[in-house]
């Protein structure tokens, strides 16, 4: 067989490509883009619709709905750390915050008006059922102290505190 019935031209190579790719339409809109380009597509769109835009096809129209946020925060192990919950789905957004820090962007994402909440983990949670608990069983009241001076004055005057 001979070698050169294979072989062509660079002009012929690119007139083909040019007629294969004619009709050819990328399945999706985001599928023809790069990294970045999808990044700066999910900040510009919210992750939910990027997700929706990178799953539609090319044949379907693509209908921008308006994602719902909502702040959560909570004590994790190094730290307070905040999560963006996007159509029910949690991103991380800031973690290893001290009180400070942790001020600050609440103070920040409130001011954009998005709803913030404080996220009770298990461990809180335990804690806060065990102290419940030990409450119910043994209350703590506290008495004041007696002064000899005001128990005279509540007999002569005839009232209690």
């Amino acid at each position: 067989m001979n070698d050169d019935a294979d072989e062509f031209s660079e002009q012929q190579l690119q007139r083909m490509a040019a007629k294969l790719l004619a009709g050819y339409q990328p399945p999706t809109a985001l599928s023809g883009l790069g990294e970045k380009e999808q990044r700066m597509a999910a900040k510009l769109l919210g992750a939910s619709n990027a997700e929706r835009l990178a799953r539609t096809g090319g044949d379907k129209p693509f209908k921008y709905r308006r994602p719902t946020h909502v702040i959560e925060f909570y004590m994790g192990a190094w730290g307070w750390a905040v999560d963006l919950i996007e159509n029910g789905k949690r991103l991380p957004f800031k973690s290893n915050l001290d009180d400070e820090k942790l001020a600050i962007v609440l103070a920040a994402i409130k001011q954009k008006g998005v709803p913030v909440r404080r996220f009770e983990t298990e461990g809180e949670k335990q804690d806060r059922l065990d102290r419940e608990r030990r409450l119910e069983t043994s209350p703590t009241v506290k008495e004041r102290p007696k002064s000899a001076r005001f128990d005279i004055l509540y007999e002569v005057m005839d009232i209690r505190p």
